[in-house]
């Protein structure tokens, strides 16, 4: 990989994305059994051939538009650092629990093989216990870190087996030489002790450099958002936007399962979350880490609007109550924008697919796109398979985190 200087910063969006941060999954997904699926945060067993073929496609497309960085070659590159791997194994002790022994068996490995043991797990005894548990859900690495602005934050994850996901990001940050040049601040939730507070990558939209859209349900509470608010406001004025969500339903785990921006004035949504005024919105403006006011809103929608943005919905599943839960089961609102109208995500959610044309879209298949010349198209949405993928719970945004975009 080019160690070329990459400065974070995000401040939307749609932005024309310039830097994105991936994982291709691996070995670590074949970890699971039908005894550990559910403690790993899946609803079944994924099968690694159709994934990677499925993935390969998805990764093709950002190429096509993006320097995509995978997080495993990042962390290998890491490692060289001496001071970075005993960092990452001592706060790995912590969240893991393993003993002395563990720990210097750890460090003795090669930078490859300590990379492989931190994802793929690394097991104690012949049994195949495992002393460092798989990083499961790695591939979703919009998660486990949000570049809000020139602000990294490194969230709470809310459920103990993916709390190493923010360690591994958070030391690639903090050593890969790549970020050397970065002197913004990386604010640690892991940090702050305080053992209730959660949230994760999912539930927060950068809209604009002053806006800030948070999801708050199973993956993010009231203390999660008090601490982006108190990291992410100092020195400034910002407005936060909290939509409610269900909690009955895993599929609505995040904000992104249910909205998300296709362009500067466009939105796709799942109605009956967003629109239907089921669900709370709060606006609260602060100023210099503290809360200034809170008041309420009908809807997302209208609490943009009374900010000078009015969107445009596109509908998931077209609108349709049969079609549109059944295509929010598997992340037909998740789509990922490389560009101002121009996003990605899964074929298979065809009556969302075919709202988006509908809409002014042109449908793009992945392995298709060497035939179009992209940036003469002004709205398009790149498709690719998702049956297998979609199975994991995430959809396009979720298997991205965004480093840098244009202002």
């Amino acid at each position: 990989m080019d160690t070329k200087s990459i400065i974070p910063e995000i401040n939307s969006e749609t932005g024309n994305l310039n830097v994105v941060i991936t994982h291709f999954p691996g070995v670590e997904i074949e970890k699971m059994t039908p005894y550990t699926v559910k403690d790993a945060l899946y609803s079944d067993i994924l099968n690694l051939n159709i994934v990677a073929e499925e993935y390969n496609l998805f990764r093709s497309a950002l190429q096509a538009h993006s320097l995509v960085l995978d997080i495993r070659d990042l962390l290998q590159e890491t490692l060289q650092n001496e001071e970075a791997r005993k960092y990452l194994v001592e706060a790995l002790m912590k969240i893991d629990g393993f003993d002395e022994k563990v720990k210097g068996e750890l460090l003795a490995l090669s930078n490859e093989e300590l990379t492989k043991a931190v994802i793929e797990g690394y097991p104690y005894d012949a049994i195949g216990n495992f002393a460092v548990t798989p990083a499961y859900n790695l591939f979703f690495t919009r998660d486990i870190t949000i570049v809000h602005n020139d602000t990294v934050l490194m969230p709470k994850m809310a459920s103990k087996v993916r709390g190493k996901e923010s360690l591994i990001s958070k030391t690639v940050f903090k050593f890969h030489p790549a970020f050397t040049a970065f002197h913004g601040k990386i604010a640690d939730a892991n940090e702050t002790g305080e053992n209730d507070l959660k949230f994760e990558g999912g539930d927060v939209h950068i809209f604009s450099k002053d806006i800030t859209l948070i999801g708050r349900g199973l993956r993010t509470n009231d203390e999660g958002i008090d601490f982006i608010i108190r990291n992410t406001s100092k020195n400034k004025k910002h407005t936060y936007i909290i939509q409610d969500l269900p909690t009955d339903l895993d599929s609505f785990i995040h904000l992104d399962m249910v909205f998300t921006m296709l362009s500067s004035d466009e939105c796709m949504v799942y109605e009956p979350v967003i629109l239907s005024g089921e669900y709370g919105v709060t606006v609260i403006e602060a100023e210099d880490g503290k809360v200034v006011s809170k008041t309420k809103a009908a809807s997302l929608l209208e609490a943009l609007e009374s900010k000078g943005h009015k969107l445009n919905p596109v509908y998931c599943g077209g609108g349709d109550e049969l079609y549109s839960a059944r295509e929010q089961w598997h992340s037909g609102a998740n789509f990922f924008a490389v560009g101002d109208g121009k996003v990605l995500g899964y074929e298979r959610n065809t009556a969302t697919i075919n709202a988006l044309a509908r809409a002014g879209y042109e449908v793009i298949k992945a392995e298709d796109i060497a035939n179009y010349k992209l940036d003469n198209i002004d709205k398009y949405v790149i498709t690719f398979p998702g049956n297998e993928l979609s199975r994991g719970g995430g959809g396009a945004r979720c298997m991205t985190m965004p480093v840098n975009r244009d202002k």
